[in-house]
């Protein structure tokens, strides 16, 4: 199903150690302007993790990933001293749209068992998302789309239903038709290059300070494993390779591990 671009009004940096607050969907990525020195390589949210600290565009930013299905709530900020203002970060829930999801014949059909069969599949093919991010961020410029023409036809966050199994789409695709050339969003090592049942041929970036980008269903990759990678460089092209009903690409974004909305992340770190 074609989906609307859709975009985020809960995307507000915090300004710590300034009372401030912000919202923040499921899926969504908070970003925490540092306004002084007292933390110097990550920040501690009690309750909720450890973040690197990162530079862009001359500041000092949290990047805070939250997990599609994170508990909802308000978590402190911790104060550099004592007579600082408390700043938090209120997680709210994101609305999940559910939709029928129906598998072609010529894939086994809609039947309960190919269903599950293809989403055990998918957690298979997911595994290959655990790889290696340098500590040292290797990037400067403002992430770019990894198509020229951005057309996105399905959204993030959503699951489709197919008798019974449910199985949720954890990035956006892209409009493009086999052999369209995909770009690398930054600079970056390719950590893997490989086919996948359900991902086709894919190519994962690492940017480091736990960024990730990972381009799925290609047609052919011009990328080695290992290999440095700078910004919209063509990494390869589009396809339907892997589990698909017709050619697109497949974006997934990863922050420490956590697989979040790359329209929401593009509203911060995004540029031309």
């Amino acid at each position: 199903m074609n989906k609307a671009l859709v975009s985020s009004i809960f995307l507000i940096p915090i300004s710590v150690f300034a009372a401030s607050t912000t919202t923040v969907r499921q899926g969504d990525v908070a970003f925490i302007e540092m306004q002084n020195d007292c933390y110097k390589s990550s920040l501690v949210i009690p309750k909720l993790g450890t973040y690197p600290i990162l530079t862009f565009q001359n500041k000092k930013l949290v990047t805070v990933p939250i997990d599609l299905y994170q508990a909802t709530g308000t978590y402190s900020i911790p104060k550099c001293v004592k007579k600082e203002a408390t700043s938090t970060l209120t997680i709210i829930s994101r609305e999940k749209e559910v939709e029928e999801f129906i598998i072609p014949k010529e894939q086994g059909g809609n039947s309960s068992d190919n269903a599950s069969k293809v989403k055990k599949e998918i957690q298979n093919d997911s595994r290959v998302l655990n790889v290696f991010s340098n500590k040292k961020q290797l990037w400067s410029k403002p992430f770019a789309y990894p198509v020229k023409e951005v057309t996105v036809t399905d959204t993030y966050g959503y699951s489709r239903d197919s008798s019974g199994v449910n199985i949720v789409h954890k990035g956006i695709d892209f409009k493009a038709d086999i052999g369209t050339p995909v770009y690398a969003m930054n600079r970056g090592v390719v950590r893997y290059v490989g086919i996948l049942p359900t991902y086709g041929r894919t190519v994962i970036i690492d940017h480091g300070r736990g960024i990730q980008t990972v381009y799925l269903h290609l047609s052919k990759v011009l990328v080695k494993e290992g290999s440095l990678i700078q910004r919209s460089q063509m990494l390869g092209r589009a396809g339907n390779t892997g589990f698909v009903t017709g050619p697109h690409l497949h974006l997934s974004i990863r922050v420490l591990g956590i697989s979040v909305d790359p329209e929401n992340f593009m509203k911060s770190l995004g540029g031309k």
